[in-house]
């Protein structure tokens, strides 16, 4: 079996398991801290992405790392046909829903001229570096602001110990764990994306193409819908 299904099912029953100990209202808190997190960073986190694309410095390292791992699979298409062009998109270790997003906007002006490129190879570069960016700008702010509502989360263990709440905790707590988990994992699935420069997030990808549970997990992820926006980032 695939390792990467039994990681990742472990970490959902961990969460379950973590729900059902520490019980409902501590789980809940610590969800919709997540919940916030993600509504604060989805908002500020195209701010910190425009910051980190206007850094030159910072924008070419990124695009270089790209480059390099593209390169592996994507050969000189700047003059390729439209079928050429997608049959070397397809041919990309990434997941399905990146490919798409490069498949619909491949020859798409407006793209090419929010992203300042010119050939067909520049955009598939700059389109992966700017997710990259993405991703790395929502874990930034992320980061931030978890740790911001960190301090409130200590004042629940007063709370929880109550006896009438204590007993309605644990077989809540398992099941609001369990989607507290899954929060987890869709988080870790935008970290792989920032990294996904590197060989190793490749193949963690090629991982993921070979389970049709990881496929589902990281296509219908909610959260990366807000760094494959184009829209919002570019325009």
């Amino acid at each position: 079996m695939n390792w990467l299904v039994i990681a990742v099912a472990a970490v959902l029953i961990a969460f379950a398991l973590k729900g059902r100990k520490v019980g409902f209202i501590k789980t809940i808190f610590s969800i919709f801290s997540i919940i916030i997190a993600i509504v604060v960073s989805s908002a500020l986190s195209p701010y910190v992405s425009k910051a980190l694309r206007t850094n030159e410095k910072f924008y070419n390292y990124i695009n270089e790392r790209v480059e390099d791992v593209i390169n592996l699979k994507v050969e000189d298409k700047d003059t390729a046909t439209v079928s050429e062009q997608a049959d070397a998109i397809n041919k990309l270790s990434l997941p399905e829903s990146i490919k798409k997003n490069l498949l619909e906007n491949k020859n798409n002006s407006e793209v090419y001229k929010a992203l300042h490129v010119d050939t067909f190879k520049e955009y598939v570069n700059g389109y992966i570096t700017t997710i990259v960016i993405n991703a790395i700008a929502f874990i930034i702010t992320y980061l931030i602001v978890t740790i911001l509502l960190f301090v409130l989360c200590i004042a629940l263990n007063i709370i929880s110990k109550l006896p009438i709440i204590n007993g309605l905790n644990k077989t809540a707590g398992l099941l609001v764990g369990l989607f507290e988990g899954l929060l987890v994992i869709w988080m870790l699935c935008i970290v792989l994306t920032a990294f996904s420069s590197t060989e190793s997030a490749q193949k963690l990808f090629e991982l993921i193409k070979e389970s049709q549970f990881l496929s589902c997990l990281y296509d219908n992820n909610l959260l990366m819908r807000l760094i494959t926006n184009m829209a919002k980032v570019l325009f």
